[in-house]
């Protein structure tokens, strides 16, 4: 039977350390001695031999008497292991661990490595606003006491955060902050990494060509690195190269990216990463079948990188993509369960967050009332808790009128506008299918058959682009932007003639729309793209996000030779309507030929 000399070497180690403590001999370990025990810990995690990693860090930690900072190095190392194989949950429990006993013996670098393990452990759990609240206050640490290094690593990795997040103008500023400081540091892996972060957030705002040229540079010392520096450079490289359609090249990354995660084991989040970029590839081409087996592979690794609803609404996009509608809906309904169940996570953790919280405020009331004279003390909870009851009771009431007042204020006017819109699409009805189909019925007689087959497919584009301008979309479930995406996409199918562009110009956080807030903006852009198309012939439509702060603006802006619908159109009075909804002001401007809605708040 053979053995691996490393494990000898282990064991060895560790039986003679024991017979130390055992004989309560409290001789200091040496710095050989502490590296040979880091390395014995780093060597494995550093191979992708995560498990064995782990068990070493455990049999140390609990058996081997060792310096506060060594033991620091070994708890981070565990920490590391633990997320790269994928178990975020103890990832974040190690790096709570690590966060206690850094702060317990003022190792402030250890502080901020556990802060910035936790940021991305609780980010892979897809706990975002906990994740963003514990990388902030590690970066504002490392920016405190000078550490660049760290300031650069934190600073990428919540640049990769506002990314996922959507919002991709905080990422482009955060991924080029950590950029210039890996320039800077003259670390050529950590600007690899940060590159390839700041190339990701182009590609978000849908920069891609300037993504590929931003990434070149880079592309010798990404390809020579670690794995992991070379997927993560290859990622928003062969994703916007699907965007432009560049297939093959795209193919070409994908195929350098498998090579590169091959060595680091199935379990690596770099090699799921490569699933998704082949199952977006297969999709790309149209090859569903291939397309939802890749997505098998994942859900075999039980790992996604995403949520359990996103994963689940990609697959039954899949499958109707196939033909396969009746699956589709059954992984759709549990698309919607698992989102169900994610809510209620969050919630039960805010719960947990507020009985803490509640504990900790109970226990300083208690101090308190110890001391202070009975009599006097309750005497003052009474009078305050009646007094409290009366400016709640007071403030409800008020609250409740006003509530009232205003939701059946916005009730009526939203059924006015219910009824202003059947009147328009009554109206388009009559004006366009139905004039068309007269004239289609008295022609009938004279014309051929290949007149009336091209007849009807106008009648038919015309019906399905009414219909594309009208649909309701799910506001209480989808960002307003991701509305948008899908508006713009469909416009772009429907009529070609036109070039419809979509762009995100400020730093507003779109995602705090709340749902009928959403819904009227929604419907202000619809209104003004069916006025440009139906008045204005225009040649593109671009529809521009823009705002910072607390204040918004969106436009929407074409090259028509008209304005739109003129100032007393149904259309317009509905803009108007649904722009005083929302407390906002609304501008045109029409000059040289080009003609801008604007809506400020």
């Amino acid at each position: 039977m053979r053995i691996h000399s490393d494990t000898i070497v282990f064991c060895s180690l560790i039986l003679l350390l024991l017979g130390c403590v055992a004989c309560r001999q409290q001789r200091p370990t040496t710095d050989e001695e502490e590296e040979r025990l880091f390395m014995l810990v780093y060597e494995p995690g550093a191979e992708g031999d995560f498990a064995t990693a782990i068990h070493r860090a455990d049999s140390l930690l609990g058996n081997v008497e060792m310096g506060d900072t060594l033991k620091a190095y070994i708890m981070v190392e565990r920490s590391t292991a633990m997320f790269n194989s994928g178990q975020y949950v103890r990832a974040e429990e190690a790096a709570d661990t690590l966060l206690a006993f850094s702060r317990k013996h003022g190792i402030t670098d250890m502080e901020i490595q556990a802060l910035a393990n936790k940021g991305a452990a609780l980010r892979r759990q897809n706990r975002y606003d906990a994740a963003m609240e514990c990388l902030a206050k590690a970066l504002e640490l490392a920016t405190d006491v000078g550490d660049k290094e760290q300031e650069q690593n934190l600073a990428d990795q919540l640049a990769v955060i506002y990314i996922e997040l959507g919002r991709s103008g905080e990422a482009v500023e955060l991924a080029g902050r950590a950029l210039r400081l890996a320039v800077e540091l003259d670390d050529e892996m950590a600007a690899v990494g940060s590159a390839s972060t700041y190339g990701s957030a182009l590609v978000a705002q849908g920069r891609y060509q300037e993504a590929i040229d931003g990434l070149m540079p880079y592309r010798p010392a990404a390809l020579a690195g670690h794995p992991v520096y070379a997927v993560k450079y290859l990622t928003p490289l062969f994703t916007a190269y699907i965007k432009l359609d560049s297939l093959d090249l795209a193919e070409e990354a994908i195929n350098e990216a498998a090579a590169a995660a091959e060595p680091l084991g199935k379990e690596h989040i770099s090699n799921m990463v490569v699933l998704q970029a082949k199952a977006a590839l297969a999709k790309a081409r149209h090859d569903y079948q291939r397309q939802y087996a890749l997505y098998c592979s994942i859900d075999s690794l039980d790992s996604h990188g995403k949520s359990a609803a996103a994963a689940l609404l990609d697959r039954a996009v899949c499958l109707h993509d196939m033909g396969r509608d009746a699956e589709a809906f059954l992984k759709m309904n549990a698309a919607y369960k698992a989102l169900d169940s994610l809510r209620s996570a969050e919630l039960q953790e805010r719960l947990s967050e507020l009985s803490v919280s509640y504990g900790a405020l109970q226990k300083d009331l208690e101090i308190e009332r110890l001391g202070r004279q009975r009599l006097l003390l309750w005497g003052g909870i009474a009078l305050s808790v009646l007094l409290l009851g009366i400016v709640v009771y007071v403030f409800l009431s008020l609250r409740s009128r006003a509530l009232r007042r205003h939701a059946m204020e916005k009730q009526r006017q939203y059924v006015e506008g219910l009824e202003a819109e059947r009147g328009r699409v009554a109206r388009e009805l009559h004006d366009d299918v139905a004039g068309r189909l007269t004239a289609l019925r008295l022609a009938l007689p004279a014309m051929s058959a290949e007149e009336i087959e091209r007849s009807l497919s106008g009648l038919n584009e015309s019906v399905r682009s009414l219909s594309h301008r009208m649909l309701a979309p799910e506001f209480e479930k989808t960002a307003f932007t991701q509305l948008l995406l899908e508006y713009v996409r469909k416009l772009r199918q429907s009529i070609p003639t036109v070039d419809f562009r979509l762009s995100d110009e400020g730093s507003y956080d779109w995602s705090a729309l709340r749902p009928e807030e959403s819904q009227e903006l929604y419907r202000i852009v619809q209104e003004a793209v069916s006025n440009a198309l139906r008045h204005a012939a225009p040649s593109y439509i671009h529809i521009q996000l823009d705002g910072a702060g607390r204040n918004m603006e969106l436009r929407v802006i074409n090259d028509g030779s008209a304005p739109g619908e003129e100032s007393g159109g149904i259309g317009r009075r509905s803009i108007g309507a649904r722009t005083a909804l929302l407390g906002a002001t609304l501008r045109t401007d029409c000059r040289d030929g080009v003609y801008t809605l604007s809506l400020t708040r």
